[in-house]
């Protein structure tokens, strides 16, 4: 079957638009089937990704801080590299009876890894969004749309300053009518002007942060 691998830039605006609509998923399996949902929505050919990447990426942007439960573990020497998100592991020791001291853990400051003598495997990751870092990009994601909304109306009228009189001036005008529909056409989905509108309604609020009921319509769950 074919498919593709999304860049980090489309990865990450896929995971932002996980986590406006949820604020904590519970497995590393969930938001990478959410995320692979995400890139899939208008794509005519799929998109793959690995949930060791979805989850490394989003610790390396700060979108999430991470719950981390662990498997026992017996015998097994304990990890230099993190295996969460790749960083370098620092040792934390205790004093020994004889005066010395022994690395009794290691741990990641980057995403909250602990490996000990007793549990060193992750078993479950929870996803928990920053909103603080998801809302700035989110921000920028919008930015960038008004910008290239912006320069492409630019454009047209540059194009229609110098056309006045040239031959293919009937022509031309059609490439105009084209660029300006791509721009904010209401009848096209995937124009410009209807993607920054479904952005502002559908994903400026995450729906967890809605109240759930109102005094008025007590029953309803929607708002």
């Amino acid at each position: 079957m074919v498919y593709r691998i999304p860049d980090d830039e489309l990865l990450v605006d896929a995971i932002v638009n996980v986590l406006l609509k949820n604020k904590t998923v519970v497995s590393q399996r969930e938001i990478c089937q959410l995320v692979v949902e995400q890139l899939n929505r208008n794509a005519e050919i799929p998109y793959r990704v690995s949930g060791n990447r979805v989850r490394r990426l989003s610790l390396e942007r700060g979108l999430v801080s991470l719950d981390i439960e662990y498997r026992e573990t017996h015998g097994i020497d304990l990890p230099e590299e993190c295996p969460v998100c790749g960083r370098a592991l620092d040792p934390v020791t205790n004093s020994t009876l004889e005066g010395g001291t022994a690395v009794v853990m290691m741990k990641c400051r980057s995403c909250g890894y602990v490996a000990s003598a007793r549990s060193s495997i992750p078993s479950k990751y929870t996803f928990n969004m920053r909103p603080r870092r998801v809302s700035e990009i989110h921000s920028v994601r919008m930015d960038r749309l008004y910008r290239a909304k912006e320069h492409i109306g630019i454009a047209c009228d540059i194009l229609e300053s110098l056309i006045d009189g040239h031959v293919l001036a009937h022509d031309a005008r059609n490439t105009i009518s084209k660029l300006r529909e791509i721009c904010d056409g209401k009848e096209d989905p995937g124009s410009i002007g209807n993607m920054i509108r479904a952005m502002e309604v559908d994903e400026g609020e995450p729906g967890w942060c809605r109240p759930l009921a109102s005094v008025k319509y007590s029953e309803r769950k929607d708002i």
